[in-house]
């Protein structure tokens, strides 16, 4: 079971199309187990509800941790069975948190009258794209697109009610979360760099509570992270195997990232890269028949890429004026603006009282970015009503986490060593780079509270966790003894962010 549910493209490949169709159904597995849980949970047929939900997901966590345990205690714990029930655990709590929340919580921008929720009811409505490019109209189609074939189907059987309709909604980006979990082991698999590393990175992507949050909100980021995700698990393949599907396929997830989110386009510079890496590794060798086919190769990217990530923006540019990088104004005198505070303040990580006023983030009144986002990463933006203990200590880990990721970046990177892995670390140092440096960038230019929220800076996780869990390796195999607690403590760490966030998660009230 683990072997048929999370085994590798680059290896169900070379059993030819029986291989491409048992990767075809883990995603109609994630698909149809999405889909069934609305039916379990769907409020108009006084199904399963809030806490029943959560008492059914708490037996079946803990089950899946005790298998994991008693495994580990008699040895037979390997890391891919270690990695499938990770999966299976990541895989229940999107789809309990999904279906033990109601839809108005915890959601940005989609109730409002020209936010997501209608940008996908006036689409199932009239299969028309908006005429005017009002607050939430000015973002892509893709999400809502899909979102619409979602609505119509249910109202094909009756459901009508927005209410209703939203609730259904949810598990539409749950799916997306959960087939982040399949996309995200095959980058692993792609560049493995360690047999503990691994399990430990992909662990802290399973249960990182910011994922859950994605997984039952209805606007359009879940989306553009799985596209995300995927752009980069190709932009890897295609390094080695610079192939005409390959190039098109990547160019595909590239433009779709980008027709879900304009932001999505920060995935160009990383790809960019690897293309530029590649060409020079040709040139170096002298491979000038080989450069000038990947050339032509990188020329039908082009000719897919550019059109289908940008027809939408053009499309806005041309009707309204709408500038390309366009986001929708709030003004000076909204409440949540924070550009009145001092630029140290805001930006210096330790000198801010936002970390003493509460355990969670407040968009209205906090303005220190690290510490809004750390807190916004395990809560989102609203105080939670679970364990106290649990959050302050899933908070404590997050901090330690996030900080650890950093210097461990630094760690590995100067410790390279084979080309392809160290590519491989070079292609996630500049995930992590893009996506700090455009967080950092939106809220110098757009200083609200709601620029400093983590789901920006959910495609970094990635990036985070593969370089905690190549530094925890490297750690271990070192023959003194203060790299050796260090790598203890580092997984103690991650061991409490991950059982704190799924207790806190599991216990909501």
């Amino acid at each position: 079971m683990p072997r048929f549910l999370l085994d590798s493209t680059k290896r169900a490949s070379r059993r030819g199309l029986l291989g491409k169709l048992e990767n075809i159904a883990v995603y109609l597995i994630l698909f149809f187990l999405c889909f069934a849980a609305v039916i379990l949970a769907f409020p108009a047929n006084g199904q399963l509800q809030g806490k029943e939900i959560q008492v059914i997901s708490a037996f079946l966590a803990g089950g899946d941790i005790a298998v994991l345990c008693v495994l580990w205690r008699l040895k037979r714990l390997d890391p891919k069975t270690l990695m499938f029930l990770l999966f299976l655990l990541g895989v229940l709590m999107r789809l309990s948190y999904a279906a033990a929340y109601p839809a108005e919580d915890r959601q940005h921008d989609v109730f409002d009258a020209d936010g997501h929720l209608q940008y996908i009811l006036r689409l199932a409505d009239t299969w028309r794209l908006p005429d005017s490019n009002n607050w939430q109209y000015n973002h892509p189609p893709l999400h809502h697109l899909l979102a619409a074939v979602w609505v119509k189907v249910f109202q094909w059987f009756g459901v009508t009610d927005q209410a209703q309709l939203a609730e259904t909604l949810q598990f539409l980006t749950c799916f997306y979360s959960c087939a982040m979990l399949a996309v995200v082991y095959r980058i692993f698999d792609e560049n493995p760099f360690g047999r503990r590393a691994v399990p430990l990175a992909y662990a802290l992507v399973c249960l990182h509570p910011t994922f859950y949050l994605l997984a039952g909100s209805l606007n359009n980021d879940c989306l553009m992270v799985l596209l995300f995700f995927t752009a980069v698990l190709y932009t890897l393949r295609w390094y080695r195997d610079p192939s005409l599907k390959n190039s098109l396929t990547l160019a595909v997830a590239i433009g779709c990232c980008m027709m879900a989110k304009v932001s999505g386009a920060m995935i160009a510079p990383v790809t960019a890269m690897v293309f530029v890496w590649k060409l020079a590794v040709l040139g170096r060798e002298r491979k000038w028949r080989l450069l000038r086919g990947i050339l032509a190769k990188l020329a039908a990217f082009g000719a897919v890429c550019i059109p289908l990530g940008l027809w939408y923006p053009v499309r806005n540019l041309i009707l309204f004026g709408q500038p390309l990088g366009y986001v929708a104004p709030i003004g000076e005198d909204a409440a949540i603006y924070c550009g009145n505070e001092a630029l140290a303040d805001r930006f210096v990580p330790l000198l801010s009282p936002d970390w003493t006023k509460s355990l969670y983030c407040d968009p209205f009144e906090d303005y220190n970015i690290f510490a809004y986002a750390t807190k916004c990463s395990v809560f989102g933006e609203t105080a939670l009503s679970g364990s106290g203990v649990a959050a302050a200590t899933l908070l404590v880990c997050a901090f330690i986490l996030i900080t650890g990721a950093l210097t461990a970046m630094v760690y590995v990177l100067a410790r390279g060593r084979s080309e392809r892995t160290t590519l491989f670390f070079w292609v996630m140092a500049a995930v992590m780079a893009t996506q700090v440096g455009l967080f950092l960038y939106s809220n110098v230019k757009y200083p609200y509270g709601c620029t400093m929220d983590f789901r920006y800076l959910a495609p970094a996780v990635l990036p985070g966790a593969v370089f905690l869990g190549a530094a925890g390796q490297r750690l271990w195999r070192s023959k003194r003894e203060v790299p050796q607690y260090l790598a203890v403590v580092l997984s103690c760490v991650v061991f409490l962010f991950c059982v704190s966030g799924v207790f806190l998660y599991l216990t909501l009230s």
